[in-house]
């Protein structure tokens, strides 16, 4: 018997269920918050050199406006602990600098900087743009 048979005879008996069962509760959080914190490493990553920025607050603010409009509330995830393993992560932080870290990002909390973005700036505004590049 084939290799080939094999396979399709033990699909014949086991049928792929994967795509119709998902993760839920605890598993579904922790999934979202990998897949966050994998989105601010490649964001990161995009900037040239960015090593060098490792204690900017530019950037800091950058990445927590980021997920501040990425995450919704229904997702009840930890923005602050999203952004802190993400950065902490990217440039291997140690427990000092992860200290500092957390006072950045609370004095842009504290002093509103981390904004969210409007309806009208996340989704009307671009929907016009694309129907005016359309009519023009």
């Amino acid at each position: 018997m084939s290799q080939q048979t094999e396979i399709t005879d033990y699909n014949k008996l086991f049928p792929d269920v994967s795509n119709l069962i998902n993760p839920k509760y605890a598993l579904l959080e922790d999934i979202k918050f990998n897949k966050l914190v994998e989105f601010i490493i490649k964001e990161i990553q995009n900037i040239p050199e960015y090593q060098s920025h490792k204690n900017n607050l530019e950037l800091i603010k950058l990445i927590c406006n980021l997920i501040e409009n990425k995450v919704v509330k229904k997702d009840k995830l930890d923005k602050k602990s999203i952004v802190i393993e993400g950065i902490k992560r990217t440039f291997n932080l140690n427990e000092a600098e992860v200290k500092t870290l957390e006072g950045f990002i609370e004095f842009l909390h504290k002093n509103k900087k981390i904004k969210k973005l409007s309806v009208l700036k996340k989704y009307i505004i671009p929907t016009f743009k694309f129907f005016l590049k359309l009519v023009l």
